[in-house]
């Protein structure tokens, strides 16, 4: 058990983050069906600029930062021509499995092994008896989850910030009315979604799997989409949602070696998250509600 936990733990990180990013957009209206896209892209970021420089903090700042670019330039599109979420989503999902594939097959022995960050033993924690192991010996990526989830919930509760992003996702002509820009607060929400995306992509990568492959997100992009609205839209709710997905995810790798469990085909183990996700999001069909103004235009009337 003490095993999977931590296997489970070291798995949710990445998607936590991406997560997080997510509930920051959605709050303030707008929905990222494209966050697997943008995870493939900086995650290969984060591998290759590690593998050049050496240094697994310009990966993870390269990252976050191509991440808030890609997030600002999607917001730009959806705003100022009121495109379709969705179908802009799918082409960024479109683009970010072909731009890394063509990448990954010229630069894939630059990017297929490099620097990442080691496992982190907390003097003390660490020894604990059953959970020491499982919460306490993690690469550092998985300790900044704490605090920035932390962060998260904080500026949509109590900062001035955060009133806005929930205001502009609910009411977006009350927000217009106050004299606030709706367009600049979704921008900016959009931006700060793309940084933890980024987050996210590299935790993946130079964090939990040194290095980056061919689809290597796997899905997990669109378990995080899955994550928020399992969590309410909330930053710690999502959190625990992941949690969740990271012990399916952790099932999938470990059920094979327990010799106790049943012979269960790979391929219908691999489909297990993504099953627990659907089982989740039909039970609470009907009994939460997103942001009133998720996805939809916001038309200033004069």
């Amino acid at each position: 058990m003490t095993e999977l936990i931590a296997s489970g733990v070291r798995l949710m990180t990445p998607i936590s983050f991406v997560g997080l990013g997510e509930v920051i957009a959605e709050r303030a209206g707008m929905l990222n069906i494209g966050l697997e896209g943008v995870m493939l892209m900086t995650a290969f970021a984060a591998a290759y600029t590690a593998g050049a420089t050496g240094s697994v903090w310009a990966g993870l700042l390269i990252a976050m930062l191509l991440g808030a670019m890609l997030m600002a330039g999607v917001a730009l599109i959806e705003l100022l021509f009121d495109a379709d979420h969705i179908v802009v989503g799918i082409g960024v999902n479109l683009v970010g499995l072909g731009a890394t594939t063509v990448l990954f097959s010229d630069l894939t022995d630059k990017v297929r092994i490099t620097p990442s960050f080691g496992r982190l033993e907390v003097p003390g924690l660490a020894d604990i008896a059953g959970v020491g192991q499982a919460l306490f010996n993690h690469p550092v990526t998985t300790y900044l989850l704490v605090p920035v989830a932390a962060a998260v919930a904080y500026v949509l509760a109590a900062t001035r910030w955060g009133l806005r992003i929930r205001a502009v996702g609910e009411t977006p002509a009350a927000v217009d009315a106050a004299g606030v820009s709706v367009m600049a607060v979704r921008f900016q929400a959009m931006a700060a979604c793309g940084a933890l995306v980024g987050f996210g992509g590299a935790a993946l990568s130079i964090g939990q799997l040194s290095g980056f492959g061919e689809n290597t997100t796997d899905g997990r992009g669109f378990l995080a989409l899955a994550a928020v609205i399992i969590g309410r839209w909330s930053a710690l709710g999502t959190v625990g949602a992941t949690f969740l997905l990271g012990l399916a995810l952790a099932v999938t790798v470990q059920a094979p070696t327990w010799s106790w469990a049943p012979e269960i085909p790979s391929s219908l183990l691999l489909l297990f998250p993504y099953t627990l996700a659907l089982a989740f999001l039909s039970v609470q069909r009907g009994s939460v509600e997103p942001p009133a103004a998720l996805a939809l235009p916001f038309i200033r009337r004069r």
